[in-house]
C-alpha cells in the first residue's frame, strides 16, 4: 500500500484565537518574503467584542475580516500582510 499523502507547501497560514469577547488575527510567513529565511507573525492588536452597553461593538469587523479570509483563495497568494486601519 503506498500513501498518497503528499507534504503541504503552504507557505503562509492566517488564523484567529479568541475568547470570545477579544478576538486576535495573525498571519504567519513560513518563508520571509524579503530574503526567503526566517519566519514572520504579524497581527493586529486584540479587537474586543462589544462593551457594556452595545455588546456588537467592533462585531462588523470582526465578521468583515472572517467574511474577507473565507473568501480568498489560499493558492492565490505567496503571502499576507495586515494593512493600515
Amino acid at each position: 500500500m503506498t500513501s498518497r499523502n503528499q507534504p503541504s507547501r503552504l507557505k503562509t497560514f492566517r488564523g484567529c484565537v479568541t475568547s470570545g469577547k477579544r478576538w486576535v488575527f495573525f498571519i504567519y510567513n513560513a518563508e520571509n518574503p524579503e530574503n526567503g529565511q526566517g519566519k514572520i507573525v504579524y497581527w493586529l492588536e486584540a479587537i474586543p467584542l462589544g462593551e457594556r452597553h452595545n455588546p456588537t461593538v467592533n462585531l462588523e469587523l470582526i465578521l468583515g475580516i472572517l467574511r474577507d479570509w473565507v473568501g480568498l483563495n489560499s493558492g492565490a497568494l505567496s503571502y499576507l500582510m495586515f494593512g493600515d486601519f
